[in-house]
């Protein structure tokens, strides 16, 4: 058995708690940070599909927007001390407390500038990791992208990671075990063909329907794909593609 195998990634840490990351032939990433100083294996998440592990980190705010950002609190503190100095008097006191206020908020504003400019998010793919690491480089400069030999995208382990070109994804596309099943089962079921030129495919319908099942939001659904709330609707309705179905449909219509 291959023995699992572990690198380091430089990668940005800065203003996190990380302090290396390392990731293994057998596709698994180690983190290491205050908490697991020894390291600690995770999953991550996944980003369509993939694993990959996301974490963000904080750089220095852009001069500028810190600078006005230090004024609007200067003057805030200010308004609160003349506040507070004039808390007997009311017709000053109604003053500096509706200055106080209005400053209170341009300081929030500024606040969430500022830290919205300070955070950058940074995705780690595993997969891409592991053939970096462990694969050897190909000759042929077209091969940028990596695919998984048996189609798991969670199984990342070296032996199951090739560098590949367009051209061989593209090939490879008709090979998905699921589209060799759906085929299978529309010819089983002799479920025709959709109309041609439709803006979203049969696996996106499927996809659809299966997410639909698990209660995700229409919204949601309607901005991935690029269609009306009312495409979406209507296929969760029945109204429009009703001959794609899943797999557990199509299995309780034959148990009726």
């Amino acid at each position: 058995m291959t023995k699992e195998i572990w690198v380091e990634h430089p990668t940005d840490t800065e203003g996190t708690s990380f302090t290396k990351f390392e990731i293994s032939n057998f596709g698994r990433l180690k983190i290491y940070n205050h908490l697991s100083p020894n390291g600690r294996i995770t999953k991550g998440t996944l980003v369509r599909g993939v694993p990959s592990y996301i974490y963000k980190i904080y750089r220095s705010a852009p001069e500028r927007d810190q600078q006005k950002l230090d004024e609007a609190v200067e003057k805030y503190q200010e308004a609160r001390r003349m506040v507070a100095k004039f808390r007997y008097q009311p017709l000053k006191l109604a003053q500096y407390k509706k200055e106080r206020d209005q400053l209170k908020e341009k300081k929030k504003k500024l606040t969430q500038k500022v830290a919205k400019k300070r955070e950058h998010s940074v995705v780690l793919i595993i997969h891409r990791l592991v053939a970096e690491y462990f694969l050897e480089k190909p000759a042929e400069k077209d091969k940028i992208f990596v695919i998984h030999k048996d189609f798991d995208k969670k199984n990342n382990h070296v032996d199951n990671l090739a560098w590949a070109s367009q051209d061989e994804i593209s090939a490879r596309h008709s090979q998905q075990p699921k589209l060799l099943l759906h085929k299978f089962k529309r010819q089983l079921y002799n479920i025709p063909q959709p109309p041609r030129n439709m803006k979203l495919s049969e696996n996106d319908v499927l996809y659809i329907k299966k997410r639909l099942k698990k209660d995700d939001k229409i919204e949601k659904l309607a901005q991935r794909f690029g269609v009306a709330h009312s495409t979406i609707k209507n296929i969760r309705d029945g109204k429009t593609w009703k001959n794609v179905k899943l797999v557990e449909d199509l299995l309780d219509e034959r148990e009726k």
